[in-house]
């Protein structure tokens, strides 16, 4: 792919990156696939990285969060950085916090997730998963049953008492959405805790 077409299919991807619909973002990292150039992961991540394990967006995914000031109605940054580095081509010269053999745990506390990425199960070292305060958080496109190594799933609005780590309660594959879960859980350890699933 010659540089001119190569710029290109970036802009092109990269418009539908930043359309405030989930589909439409979809579309635009399976073009990104289809291609099968990693310049193109490389360029869209440059700058990307986890930081203590948290993703640190570069500008123009940190356009799609905040404008003038403005939390935008929409901020689906994090989601493309997950739904980018999830489908980068193993050789891309990217980050190397952003590799998926690298990523143990994974802190998406405050991201603004509606939903998370297809292929969560290629992060085949992640330990830990939070996902907390993303108060419109309702489902998942990745299995995460399917996440063998993953020991605790977090999903909770204060900090969690030791007891309640020590105490597994939930299986992995338990809806992020227990309503029952949420209950017991509150009940049991009487801190305000939303969810915490951790393999039996």
């Amino acid at each position: 792919m010659g540089d001119k077409e190569l710029k290109e299919n970036i802009e092109k991807i990269k418009q539908l990156l930043t359309l405030p619909d989930y589909d439409k973002i979809d579309a635009g990292i399976e073009l990104a696939v289809s291609l099968e150039e990693p310049k193109i992961f490389e360029t869209l991540l440059d700058g990307c990285s986890l930081e203590s394990s948290r993703p640190k967006l570069n500008e123009w995914l940190k356009k799609t969060i905040i404008e003038e000031s403005k939390l935008n109605e929409y901020p689906t940054g994090y989601y493309v950085l997950l739904a980018l580095l999830l489908n980068a081509p193993i050789k891309s010269n990217i980050d190397e916090s952003l590799k998926l053999n690298n990523i143990s745990e994974l802190v998406l506390k405050k991201c603004y997730l509606q939903t998370l990425p297809y292929g969560l199960s290629r992060l085949t070292q992640l330990k830990k998963l939070d996902i907390s305060f993303n108060d419109s958080l309702s489902d998942s496109k990745s299995d995460l049953s399917k996440l063998n190594h993953l020991d605790l799933l977090l999903d909770h609005e204060t900090l969690i008492s030791a007891e309640a780590i020590a105490n597994p309660r939930y299986k992995i594959n338990d809806l992020i959405n227990n309503t029952s879960a949420k209950e017991n859980i509150t009940v049991k350890y009487k801190v305000n805790v939303a969810c915490i699933y951790r393999k039996k």
